[in-house]
């Protein structure tokens, strides 16, 4: 699937959010961010992946689908026995809804990238060590590489 320069800038935009111990800790895409780092070494993590269920490719559907399918991924999560916090992304235009996410610890980025393709999403947030913020396309199943920046 080919995202749109159009639909990438929306990402690329989007403001997110994840909530623990009664905190919320909102970040962007790009420049470090002290927040993501505090989090990621209070849980002792390398990296961290921001992953939704909602809306398959970008294309709206109603919330009742978007609350099962974000179910359905957040029991695979606790299955797999991987730690995680509750988020959000949302569009600041309010052109589109915010969507429940899943802030996922130490999760690599192949497992990612499967995620990505089985819940049909056109992107996920990816967090280095050192809090960047990052936005990652999955790549076509024939390359070796499992992502792609979108260019």
């Amino acid at each position: 699937m080919v995202v749109s320069r159009q639909l990438l800038e929306k990402y690329t935009n989007a403001s997110y959010h994840v909530h623990s111990s009664g905190e919320d800790y909102p970040f962007r895409i790009g420049g470090s961010n002290t927040a993501l780092q505090g989090l990621l070494g209070r849980f002792g993590a390398g990296t961290a992946c921001l992953i939704t269920a909602c809306n398959p490719y970008s294309r709206p559907f109603p919330d009742e689908v978007n609350r099962e399918a974000n179910d359905h991924l957040r029991e695979e999560l606790t299955r797999r026995g991987l730690t995680f916090l509750t988020g959000e992304g949302s569009d600041p235009d309010g052109e589109w809804p915010a969507e429940e996410s899943f802030l996922v610890f130490d999760l690599p980025q192949e497992m990612v990238a499967d995620l990505c393709r089985r819940y049909r999403q056109n992107a996920v947030v990816w967090i280095g060590d050192n809090g960047i913020a990052e936005l990652l396309i999955p790549a076509g199943a024939k390359s070796s590489d499992p992502w792609s920046t979108g260019d």
